[in-house]
């Protein structure tokens, strides 16, 4: 329900407006003149009103579907640190006004936001200036946030948004979500962001490559691409010398290159739903860095030898990849501390598991092939949560399982052909869910 004094003078008999009127709005900001942070939804009017310009404490304004509303100037809000324009194609926005924010750190474009960079072809809302020189991020010197997540078909080329010589050194974060203005990135990016430390590519159907030269990114330590049309990766990936987090998600790639293997920082590694893709390369198991891996896709073959990846630590494996016995080597992962086995076609967990000493977490759902859990787990030192859940062809499971001394939260559900469990239960559990719940 709307607040009174938001709704001045509003006509109830009206449906097609938003009780919010600029009137209420007035009143309400000369109210609140210390507000720091600021979120505007769904207003049909064009301007805000004189009062919005004195919120001089904001340090953080979201403007979010504001269909008719003309972007103010923002000069006056010197302390903003966080802006996100969101409006509908109706409107634009003239990046030049953002020029005056000293301190903004995040900046974020959403719903087919139409960008100006003060040059004819692209830009929708003129410059006050007509001869002022083109927008570049590399103006926002504090900018360390930046997200794009437009689908507007005369969004600007990312090259053109950050032309050759200005660097952006404190950019952290970039955001690119269905941007259609990216179709590749450009070859000098080392030189647009030299300090770069994460990049995310998101759901940009025409983004397919990335440049030989992304390895001049020498500070980066993130890359996530997702749902883009990206067939491989450069030939010298692997000399990313910081690289530690990669996620590759639906992507219609179909290898990895042999230097994948010279990612000696690489930490996490997650590839999701990538259905062409069936191995790993040739000496995957020599990222000694590696601590997570998550192998989501289908018919993507687990690497014969896993004794080089020694600090791994956390194991997902998903999506009914077809291998019926997980390879011995896999029990030589000492530092392994959580295992998730999901809609797995492997018909019994892994052999020699006892070796697994660090293991502490084990996750077995939906194996359909399972049909005993062996007693050889209950030796396991260090197991504190065992969750089994819809292995549909689950017959049984060890009564020694009271053995596990350490163990506190247990699960073993939606296992219909299972008739009877231990009668004895570890004393330590804190969790308990059995049955078909």
């Amino acid at each position: 329900m709307t607040p009174d004094f938001l709704a001045d003078g509003y006509d109830e008999g009206r449906e097609d407006e938003n009780p919010v009127t600029a009137a209420g709005l007035d009143r309400f900001f000369r109210q609140c003149s210390q507000l720091e942070r600021l979120s505007l939804h769904c207003l049909t009017f064009v301007d805000l009103p004189a009062s919005f310009f004195q919120l001089l404490h904001l340090r953080a304004l979201d403007l979010t579907d504001d269909s008719a509303l003309e972007y103010p100037d923002f000069a006056n809000f010197s302390s903003l640190a966080n802006l996100s324009l969101v409006t509908s194609a109706r409107n634009g926005c003239s990046l030049t006004k953002l020029v005056e924010f000293s301190g903004l750190t995040s900046l974020s474009f959403r719903n087919e936001t139409r960008l100006s960079l003060g040059e004819e072809r692209y830009h929708f809302q003129r410059s006050p200036d007509p001869d002022a020189a083109p927008f570049s991020f590399a103006l926002l010197s504090s900018l360390k946030s930046l997200r794009f997540d437009t689908t507007h078909s005369s969004s600007p080329p990312f090259g053109l948004m950050f032309p050759s010589g200005s660097l952006c050194r404190n950019l952290e974060r970039p955001l690119l979500t269905q941007y259609d203005g990216l179709e590749r990135l450009p070859h000098e990016i080392g030189e647009l962001l030299p300090c770069l430390p994460e990049l995310s590519i998101a759901s940009c159907e025409k983004f397919s490559e990335l440049p030989e030269q992304l390895t001049s990114l020498i500070c980066l330590q993130s890359l996530k691409i997702s749902s883009c049309n990206v067939l491989s990766l450069p030939e010298n990936f692997g000399e990313l010398p910081v690289l530690k987090t990669l996620v590759l998600h639906k992507l219609p790639i179909v290898g990895l290159p042999d230097s994948f293997r010279q990612l000696t920082s690489l930490e996490t590694f997650f590839i999701i739903e990538c259905a062409e893709m069936e191995k790993l390369p040739a000496g995957f198991a020599s990222l000694t860095s590696l601590k997570s891996l998550c192998l989501e896709t289908e018919e993507l073959q687990l690497p014969d030898d896993f004794r080089g990846l020694a600090s791994l630590q956390t194991l997902f494996r998903s999506k009914k990849f077809s291998q019926q016995l997980l390879p011995y080597s896999f029990t030589r992962l000492s530092s392994l501390t959580r295992l998730e086995l999901n809609v797995c076609m492997i018909s019994e967990p892994p052999e020699g598991m006892t070796a697994m000493g660090s293991l502490q977490q084990l996750y077995i759902h939906h194996c359909l092939h399972i049909t005993e859990i062996p007693g050889s787990i209950t030796v396991l030192p260090r197991p504190e949560i065992l969750r089994i859940k819809g292995c549909s062809s689950l017959l049984s499971v060890p009564r020694s399982l009271v053995s596990l001394g350490r163990l506190k939260e247990l699960e073993i559900s939606k296992c219909e052909l299972l008739l009877q469990l231990p009668e004895s239960l570890p004393t330590t559990l804190q969790f308990l869910s059995l049955g078909d719940d």
